[in-house]
This record gives C-alpha cells, structure tokens and sequence, in this order.
C-alpha cells in the first residue's frame, strides 16, 4: 500500500514538472518558430517617371517636296513608263501622250482664226491709210489679232508638250490613269514626291497635345529593318479633326528612311510626368483584385500599402498616394510577404559583400 501511493506521488510530481516547464517556455523558441522572409528593398524617392507614348501617323510630302504632273490638253496616254512608288530623275519620262480629235480640231480652229483676224487686220491697215478706217477700227482689229494669235500658240504649246517629265528627283504617286485612257486638260496624272523631304503626321489626344512642345525628341520605328530612326517634333497642332478628334504632331522624317508617301509609321515620344509623387522600381507593385499595394518594410515587418500608381514604364512607376519619399518597400519575395511578416532584407547583405 505504501508503494503505490509513493508511485502515484511521483507520476503526479512528474506531470506538475511538465506542466511548469511548458507555461515558461524560452520566449527566443516562439519567435524562433515565426516564418522570416528574405526579401530585397529599395527606398521610395521624390520624382516622377517619364512615361513612353505611342504614336501611329501617315506619311506625307514636307512642304514644298510634291510637284503634280497634269495634262496640258485633252489628249489619249498612249505609253506610261511608271508605276506608283517608282524613283525617277529630274527629266524623266514619265508618260507619253497624243492629242485627242477634240484638242487637233481647237488647234486647228485656233489657226484659222489666228490667220482670219491678222488678214482683217491687214485690210484695217490699208483702209485707215486711206482714211476709211479710224484709229479705234485698227486698235480694235490689232487686239483682235493678237488675241488669236495668242490662243493658237498656246493650244499649240500645249498639244506640244504631250510628253510629259519628271520635274524633280523623287517618287511617282498618286497615277490616276491607265494607257488607253482619255485624259481631259488640267487632270494631275501622277505627283512626284521628293523622297528626302518627307514628313509623319500623328494623331494625337487633346489631351495629350498639351503635354508636346516643338522640338521634343521623337523615336521612328522601322520594323521592316528592326532600327529606329530620331528625329524631333516639328510642330503640335492642337486643333482637333472633325473626323478624327484628334489633334496633329508633324515631324519630319530623317534622311535614310525606307518610308514611302502614304505608308504608316510608328513612333513613340517620351513624356515626363508631374513631379508630385514618389518613384520605386515596378516590381515593388503588387495587384491583387484589382487593388494595387507595396509592402513598406518598417523595423525589420513588413506592412501591407494601398497605393495609388500615376504612371509606369517598364522598369519605374510613380505613386502618388499610400507612399512617401524614404520608406523602404520590398522589391523582390513581396508575393511570399504577409502583414506583419518579419523579413530578411538580402539587399544589406549584397551591399556588404560589394564593399569586401
């Protein structure tokens, strides 16, 4: 009997033992046993990011580079030497033509009268010699003639010039007949373009319109060649297009570009923003149901953040609300990161070993 109740003595002893030992456990052993993540920062600062704009426009003759080619007097294209987008020379040919029966029979008109009124002329001559004609009967019969005289050597000219050239170095564009066809007087048959005095017109917002300023540099894409070209705006026209409701941005395009008239071009124009936030690298955002948040890291925690983003580019962006200028967010691991998670930033410890 007494050893029992020295055994039941002792298991009891034993169970308050065990019982202490947990209630005072090490409180180093408990934090120990909190998850620790390892993290990379960087530090918010006062500045804004420059935001990257698209642009898509058409290409279009600079002022003074487009001289059109019309047809002097209704007249059959007979040959056409050139096709649109074609290099010609100053002084090439570029189509050759004959008169119509309509335009040879106005020349020939034309002569008849010519030779009529200088004939009339004539015998106004000798009846003011005589004194049968007055001084106003021969300065009407000299008008007269020279009017015909004038009409029939302009059709004559006109008919003449049926060959028709390049007037300066460029591109043919813009061919609005095939050979066979009629061509009335006056029509432009074709525009030559000079290649190296070409410019891009953008259609830009309103609201972006008042963002760019002459001068700004512009990038031109080439996609055909994988390179972009530089140039800078030329001018912002602010006046928005019925149609469009866009506003304008012209540049001009440089020297060795592979553009031709009426080809679209893609460019892209850099915009700085408001200096009224603050800027942390991109992957310091976080976007989770649609709310976007950083992970400030304060005395080793990290805390969750709201935050408001302005603009962004590929490697920046700039908030304007939830962050100030000095804290510290999580860069790297914030996915892994919950509010009020110790953290672990390696970013120290990068530094350290650069200075070792």
């Amino acid at each position: 009997m007494v050893l029992k109740m020295r055994l039941l003595t002792a298991t009891c002893l034993a169970m308050l033992a065990a019982s202490l030992a947990g209630c005072s456990s090490d409180p180093a052993d408990e934090n120990a046993a909190k998850p620790v993540a390892s993290i990379q920062t960087a530090i918010a600062a006062s500045g804004s990011v420059a935001q990257t704009v698209p642009l898509y426009g058409i290409a279009e003759p600079a002022s003074g580079a487009e001289t059109a080619i019309t047809v002097p007097a209704e007249a059959r294209l007979t040959h056409l030497l050139v096709t649109n987008g074609m290099h010609v020379d100053a002084g090439q040919t570029i189509a050759t033509m004959s008169a119509s029966p309509a335009s040879q029979l106005e020349a020939a008109k034309a002569g008849v009268d010519a030779a009529t009124s200088a004939a009339a002329l004539a015998r106004t001559k000798r009846l003011r010699a005589d004194g049968l004609a007055s001084d106003a009967d021969l300065e009407a019969a000299q008008s007269a003639a020279h009017a015909a005289a004038l009409t029939r050597d302009n059709l004559a000219a006109r008919i003449g010039k049926l060959t028709l050239r390049a007037p300066l170095r460029g591109n043919v564009e813009g061919l609005t007949a095939h050979e066979g066809d009629l061509v009335p007087m006056g029509t432009t048959l074709a525009r030559v373009v000079s290649g190296n005095r070409l410019r891009a017109r953008f259609g830009i917002s309103p609201a972006l319109a008042r963002s760019l300023h002459a001068g700004m540099p512009l990038a031109i894409m080439q996609r055909t060649r994988d390179t972009r070209l530089m140039t800078t705006v030329q001018s912002v026209d602010p006046v928005i297009d019925p149609a469009t409701r866009q506003a304008s941005l012209i540049a001009l395009l440089p020297a060795g570009n592979a553009v031709s008239p009426g080809e679209i071009v893609e460019a892209s124009v850099d915009i700085a923003g408001a200096d009224s936030g603050v800027t942390v690298p991109y992957a310091a955002l976080i976007d989770e149901g649609g709310e976007s948040f950083v992970y400030v890291i304060e005395n080793g925690v990290a805390h969750r953040r709201p935050v408001t983003v302005a603009q962004a580019t590929d490697t920046m962006l700039a908030i304007t609300k939830g962050l100030k200028s000095g804290e510290r967010v999580a860069i790297s691991g914030g996915t892994a990161l919950d509010e009020g998670m110790k953290v672990h930033d390696t970013s120290h410890d990068t530094s350290k070993d650069s200075h070792k």
